[in-house]
This record gives C-alpha cells, structure tokens and sequence, in this order.
C-alpha cells in the first residue's frame, strides 16, 4: 500500500483527544477519536503506522507530534 503524506491536528480535551488527518494529494480527511465513547486506537495505530508518509502539522514540534510518539510508543496492538 502506497503511504501518503498528511496535514493533521491534534485536539486534547478533559475526556476526548481527536486527530484529525488530510490527505495532501487527494484531500480525504480521516478522524479518530480516543475518548469514553469511541476508542478508534487500533484503527489510528494502523494508520499512522502504514499509510502515512510524513505529516505536516503547525506547532506540532512542540506539542501534536509528543502526543504522536507517546502514542505510538504506548499503543498495545
């Protein structure tokens, strides 16, 4: 499967985190959502782990790609 290169963001709230992902070539949006109503971990590890080429994000040195690597880092598949 040919990986892809996204622009994304990543809301964190009290009970919710969103991340939200467009794809750059063909502007398909993707969101997941890890709160007490969904839990779209699996999909979102899938994801990140094998159709995502680079990701673009703004302020994500400072925040959205730490949550990125703690995720990845800590997601049991």
């Amino acid at each position: 499967m040919k990986k892809e290169l996204y622009i994304y963001d990543i809301e964190v709230y009290k009970d919710c985190i969103l991340f939200g992902f467009k794809n750059v070539r063909t502007g398909k949006i993707k969101v997941f959502e890890l709160s007490y109503r969904k839990d779209h971990g699996k999909a979102l590890y899938t994801f990140l782990t094998t159709k995502v080429k680079g990701l673009i994000g703004f302020n994500n040195l400072s925040y959205d790609n730490n949550i990125i690597n703690f995720f990845l880092k800590t997601m049991i598949t």
